[in-house]
């Protein structure tokens, strides 16, 4: 590891962009819709971002990471493109690369970033490695490092799914829900929430619901009360796009207000967590293809219902989560759409920045950013262990006396760089949608706490929209840290801790968006032009995938134990009767041009059903895959001539005693492979060996 940060702050790898003007087109006099999604797993072997030195690296995967794309275009020609995807952030020059993309290769001279919303879905399970400053990739993930492959990777295959969605584009209508979910999201952080002067009318507004489940924390910790499930915005939306014509569901953004991190950060396997997961079950029930992407809103101080970070946790999260679409997408009202997309983008600068409050009082933010010792220790949602426990680290570590730097009780940790590594500059956008009767998106360049949340859309809706029509999509284009406000910040948790550039930062971006709400805003809005520059200092390459090198024997043997200790047992203790198959495969492919193939083999079961005819096992409605996280397949001996692979089929035990049952993966390449064939009898586990697939050609299976 000290050779990757040596290599990396002294090394310089710039990404240079080159970006045209956008070309405006003529409409087509009707509102278009079209959604496409693709595969964006990495290769095994990148450390997993979000975690930073808590996380693990990724020896495999329980199911693919997507990007989803929504394209959206008026009836005057003006697109939009909203992009959910699987990953723990994103920041600008990915975007860039994407539109450039879409200009020079696939002839969408039409688009500029300013059409464009990438949005993070949080995971914490997915690649760090990616990010174009150098202050992300030194610390999103266990190692630093920075891919060009994964880079352009990302940038390629999510410009193929635009360009997909846009050539798939149809006539549509647009269609809104929203409603409260219940034993879903808790605030984390909720001392320094009750401090803030909102807290009491938001506690009132939301009734405690009628169960919350709270979390069972390391001793030493506070417990978490029952408040908690009131602190938050419990209500989830959705905007429905329908086919004009037959009715069907194109697509569906979904908005929510939660931390994605079901999974604990001793996982060492890519998976999309309970955001994925859901998506991936409703999608599974369309009669045609649709897309469900869904967008992160103000969930900076806000985790899900957890008892314990765990595959159940994760699972009952993603069933609460599916069921709540489904419901919005079954009672959705329709919207008529007034105007087309009045679409507003600024790059605000985030440091030496000052604003005036509403009672006239000025307030600057820090020049230089620079991250609390109360963030080394973790979050609620992922402690790390070797800095919790230490004196001077952990959340609520902070100044005595506030300093007059403009970082106030921080306790700065010795984590310092220059602010070159990270451009103070975010960029927002303003996207209205429909005019007056329609809706309000807002972009968010990090995450934004709940009450943050809501002074963004009094900022907004004081002048014009209304506050229920406002939608927020944070860890969007750009990730500049947490927002907390003044009060939450004086407590230094681990929110506070990880603002980094002051107490004045939320108030100045809520200033800076409530500015790009005027009629006149390119006129009065100090940096509301898109950023100057499209050349980006990610740091040197260190390439971690395992077509790169081979890692210790000894850590691909870690990776297969933590697993099997995350799998075994269920919450209640009970053990689980899994299902462990070794097979093997060509290494798999990667290439920077953004090819097909995965590079992690995918995973079902199938069930006989009778002479020579096998087909996907379906338990509780959903077949048993990779897809729907019931298995998990590692990499177990990496070697020029083939891989090695161990796959976990997780809940066997669930399976029918009295089927003959087998694994099955096919290949990119036409090749498939199969497991000797078995039943399930009582609860012992078993290994597998491979077979042939016999009496089964490959386009039988369809999942």
């Amino acid at each position: 590891m000290i050779c990757a940060c040596v290599t990396l702050l002294l090394g310089c790898t710039p990404i240079e962009i080159q970006l045209e003007a956008s070309v405006p087109r003529r409409g087509s006099g009707e509102f278009l819709v079209g959604a496409k999604k693709t595969d964006i797993t990495p290769i095994p072997g990148y450390p997993m971002g979000g975690h930073a030195i808590g996380g693990r690296y990724g020896f495999g995967a329980m199911g693919p990471l997507h990007a989803r794309a929504l394209y959206l275009e008026d009836p005057e020609g003006t697109p939009l493109i909203l992009v959910a995807m699987d990953v723990w952030g994103v920041s600008p020059g990915l975007r860039d690369r994407v539109v450039e993309h879409l200009q020079r290769s696939h002839g969408l001279t039409h688009i500029s970033p300013a059409h464009v919303v990438l949005s993070a879905s949080h995971t914490h399970h997915s690649s760090a490695a990616f990010a174009t400053e150098i202050s992300l990739n030194l610390g999103a993930g266990l190692s630093p490092s920075f891919s060009r492959v994964l880079f352009e990777r990302y940038a390629a295959r999510i410009a193929r799914a635009i360009a997909d969605a846009h050539d798939l584009r149809r006539p549509a209508t647009l269609h809104h829900g929203a409603e409260p979910v219940f034993n879903y999201a808790r605030n984390r952080s909720l001392t320094p929430f009750l401090d803030n002067p909102e807290a009491g009318k938001i506690l009132d507004e939301h009734p405690f619901p009628p169960t919350c489940t709270l979390p069972v924390l390391p001793a030493g910790q506070a417990p978490v009360l029952p408040a908690s499930c009131q602190a938050v915005d419990p209500r989830l939306r959705l905007l429905k796009f329908v086919d004009a014509r037959d009715g069907g569901l194109i697509a569906a953004a979904v908005f929510a207000n939660v931390h994605n991190t079901a999974m604990p950060n001793t996982t060492e396997f890519y998976h999309s967590d309970f955001f994925g997961l859901a998506a991936n079950r409703v999608e599974s029930t369309c009669e045609g293809d649709c897309v469900i992407g869904i967008f992160n809103g103000a969930e900076g101080d806000v985790s899900t219902t957890w008892r314990v970070q765990s595959l159940d946790a994760m699972h009952e999260a993603a069933a609460t989560l599916e069921q709540a679409i489904e419901g919005l997408l079954s009672n959705s009202e329709a919207t008529q759409l007034a105007r087309g997309f009045d679409i507003r983008s600024g790059w605000f600068a985030l440091n030496a920045a000052s604003y005036l409050d509403a009672a006239g009082h000025q307030h600057q933010t820090a020049e230089q950013h620079v991250l609390g010792r109360s963030v080394l220790g973790g979050a609620e949602d992922g402690i790390v262990e070797r800095f919790a426990r230490r004196p001077g680290f952990g959340e609520g570590t902070k100044r005595k006396t506030p300093s007059a730097d403009g970082h106030g009780h921080k306790k700065k940790s010795m984590l310092r760089s220059p602010e070159r590594w990270m451009d103070p500059r975010a960029p927002v956008q303003l996207i209205n949608v429909g005019g007056p009767t329609g809706f309000t998106l807002v972009s968010l360049p990090g995450e934004v706490t709940t009450v943050v949340g809501l002074r963004i859309k009094q900022a907004v809706a004081s002048l014009g929209p209304s506050e229920d029509r406002i939608l927020l999509m944070g860890l969007s284009n750009a990730y500049k840290g947490y927002f907390t406000t003044a009060e939450e910040y004086a407590h230094q948790a681990y929110e506070g801790g990880q603002t980094w550039w002051g107490a004045a930062q939320a108030g100045l971006l809520a200033d800076r968006i409530g500015c790009l709400a005027r009629e006149q805003y390119a006129e009065r809005c100090e940096g509301s032009s898109e950023a100057p520059t499209a050349s980006y200092q990610p740091g040197a390459v260190i390439e971690h995938g395992l077509h790169h090198r081979r890692l210790d024997p000894v850590m691909l043997t870690w990776a297969r134990q933590s697993t099997d200790a995350l799998i075994e047992r269920g919450d209640g203790g009970s053990p689980r009767a899994t299902i462990a198959w070794s097979f093997e495969r060509p290494p798999p492919t990667w290439e920077v041009d953004g090819g097909a193939a995965a590079p992690i083999p995918r995973v079902h079961v199938e069930r006989q059903v009778g002479p020579c005819r096998w087909e996907p096992l379906t338990v509780g409605g959903y077949p048993e895959s990779d897809t729907f996280g019931r298995i998990v397949t590692l990499v177990a001996k990496v070697e020029r001539r083939s891989w090695s692979w161990e796959t976990r089929w997780i809940f066997a035990g669930q399976a029918p005693t009295a089927a003959t049952l087998r694994l099955r993966s096919d290949g990119p390449d036409e090749s498939t492979s199969c497991s000797t064939s078995f039943s399930l009898r009582g609860d012992e586990a078993k290994s597998l060996a491979s077979a042939a697939c016999t009496c089964a050609a490959r386009d039988e299976v369809t999942l």
